[in-house]
C-alpha cells in the first residue's frame, strides 16, 4: 500500500491532534508510527493503520540501531512516491535525525514536512541559531557520522522547531497560537469543544501529580496546595469534584476525601473531556491544565494552584508560568511556609 501521509506520534496530545488533522484535511489511508502502546491500542481500535516503534534498545549504540531501523522503515514508504511526514518539532534528537535522514535518502523534493500541534511549544518564539549550533555539534558525533551515510541531521534555521525552513510546508496549531509562524504555512485547528457554558455540568476535576517524587516539592507545601484547591472549589460552589490519580504515583497527591475517584478508559484526560465536559480542571502544574485550555478554550476554567513552589530552574519556572497565564490558565498562588 502506498503511504502518502505518515504521522510520527510520541504523545497523547499529538495523537488527538493528528486525528483532527486527518479529519479536517480529509486525508486518505494515513499511517501512524507511535512510541506508546496505549496510543497504539487507541488508534488501532479507531480503525487506523498503526505501527509501534517503541522499546528501542538502550545505550548510544542501541539508539543508533533503533534510528537506522526507524529511518529505514519510513524511507521504504517514501520510495513508493512523494511522502508527507508529520512530526511535532525538529529540534529534538530523534525527530531531527528522522527528518534529516529522510530528506537525504529520499531527496528534498520528495518529502514534505508538516508540524503537529504540541501545546506550549507553539506559544513561545525562540531563535534556533545559537542553541542549534551548540547541540548539533555533539549530535553529529552521536550519530557516528551518519553510519556510512544512512543517518543525517536536518539543519535548523530561524524558529527553533523548524517553522521557517523551506522543507516545512504546513504548521498546525490550536486556535490562538502560532502568531509568530509564517502565515502562508499556518493552519489552525479549532477548539475540540464548542459547548456553550449553560450546558456544561458544574463539575470540577482535580488532577493528581507526583509532586513528592524526587523531592520536587516539600510535603508541607503539598498539603497546603491540596487545601488551597479545596478552598477554591468550595468558593466557586461546584456541585461535584472528581479526582484523577496520576498513573505514576501511589500517594494521590492533591486528593481530598470529599472527592470522588475518576475512572475512565479514554486515551487521556484531554480526550475524556470531549464526551464528559467539566466546568473546572485544577492541579498544580500538570500539562493537562495547559492542554485542556488549548483544546476547549473558554468552555473550561483551568486553574494552576501553587505552581510557584516547584523546585525548578527559575528561568524555566518563570517561562512556564508566563505560558500558562498567556493561554488563559489562572494562576492561584499559595503562601510560602512560615
Amino acid at each position: 500500500m502506498a503511504i502518502k501521509h505518515l504521522f510520527f506520534v510520541e504523545t497523547e496530545l499529538q495523537a488527538l491532534s493528528a486525528i483532527a488533522i486527518v479529519r479536517t484535511e480529509f486525508l486518505s489511508e494515513p499511517l501512524f508510527l507511535v512510541t506508546s502502546k496505549s496510543i497504539l491500542k487507541y488508534l488501532t481500535e479507531k480503525g487506523y493503520s498503526v505501527e509501534y516503534v517503541g522499546n528501542r534498545p538502550r545505550g548510544w549504540f542501541g539508539r543508533f540501531i533503533g534510528m537506522l531501523e526507524l529511518t529505514d522503515q519510513v524511507c521504504r514508504y517514501g520510495y513508493m512516491g512523494s511522502l508527507t511526514l508529520y512530526v511535532a518539532r525538529l529540534d529534538t534528537f530523534l525527530c531531527n535525525v528522522l527528518v534529516g535522514s529522510c530528506l537525504k535518502r529520499l531527496g528534498i523534493n520528495n518529502v514534505d514536512i508538516c508540524l503537529l500541534p504540541d501545546g506550549s511549544l507553539n506559544l513561545i518564539k525562540e531563535d534556533a541559531s545559537e542553541r542549534w549550533n551548540n547541540e548539533s555539534r555533539n549530535w553529529l558525533k552521536k550519530i557516528a557520522y551518519g553510519f556510512f551515510g544512512r543517518l543525517a541531521l536536518a539543519e535548523i534555521y530561524g524558529e527553533r522547531i523548524g517553522a521557517d525552513m523551506d522543507v516545512v510546508k504546513r504548521i498546525y496549531c490550536f486556535n490562538g497560537l502560532g502568531e509568530h509562524y509564517p502565515e502562508n504555512k499556518k493552519i489552525q485547528i479549532p477548539s475540540f469543544n464548542d459547548i456553550g457554558d449553560s450546558t456544561i455540568p458544574n463539575t470540577a476535576i482535580v488532577v493528581g501529580q507526583p509532586l513528592s517524587r524526587a523531592g520536587a516539592m516539600q510535603d508541607e507545601i503539598i498539603l497546603n496546595i491540596t487545601q488551597a484547591i479545596k478552598n477554591y472549589l468550595d468558593s466557586v460552589g461546584v456541585d461535584k469534584v472528581l479526582f484523577a490519580p496520576h498513573p505514576r504515583s501511589d500517594k494521590n497527591e492533591l486528593m481530598d476525601e470529599a472527592y470522588g475517584i475518576l475512572e475512565h478508559d479514554s486515551l487521556c484526560l484531554e480526550e475524556y473531556l470531549q464526551d464528559n465536559p467539566a466546568a473546572y480542571i485544577v492541579s498544580c502544574s500538570s500539562t493537562v491544565l495547559f492542554n485542556a485550555k488549548l483544546m476547549y478554550g473558554n468552555s473550561i476554567e483551568s486553574v494552576a494552584v501553587g505552581i510557584e513552589h516547584l523546585q525548578a530552574v527559575p528561568e524555566s519556572l518563570k517561562g512556564m508560568m508566563e505560558s500558562y497565564s498567556n493561554i488563559g490558565v489562572r494562576l492561584l498562588p499559595v503562601p510560602p511556609l512560615d
